[in-house]
């Protein structure tokens, strides 16, 4: 089974899409082939929607879904 992430941020003030991305960076992956994609509202740059396609079972989402917590408000506003 695929899963479909779709996440919509605000950057904090001061903070850029490149502080973000340091931020997602991750080298050892999340436990599941995942492909990312990111786009930046060209009218506010502090707003950004990224969309991950990928997983093939339930395991791999929540592994996935454990090894981002530790992310969870560092560099982006909580809703």
């Amino acid at each position: 089974m695929k899963f479909i992430t779709i996440i919509h941020r605000r950057l904090r003030e001061g903070k850029t899409f490149d502080d973000y991305r340091r931020a997602w960076f991750h080298a050892t992956g999340f436990g599941a082939p995942t492909t990312m994609y990111t786009v930046v509202n060209a009218f506010d740059p502090r707003e950004l929607i990224s969309v991950a396609v990928g997983g093939d079972d339930t395991a791999d989402f929540r592994e996935m879904k454990s090894k981002m917590s530790h992310l969870k408000g560092s560099v982006y506003e909580k809703a």
